[in-house]
């Protein structure tokens, strides 16, 4: 249980560190494949990170 809880503040941090402002169309679309399970988390960070620092 406590590795999920990681992984939820760990993707937390991530959206956090674009200064808390809203996700763009692109990331809600990351997120949501995070979300239900179609992408794992260290997928959704790399494309996170692409996203907001390209």
């Amino acid at each position: 249980m406590k590795k999920e809880q990681t992984d939820v503040e760990t993707l937390a941090h991530i959206i956090n560190s674009v200064g808390g402002v809203e996700p763009s169309p692109q990331a809600k679309k990351i997120i949501h494949l995070y979300a239900t399970g179609e992408i794992d988390l260290d997928t959704t960070k790399k494309k996170l990170l692409k996203e907001y620092h390209s």
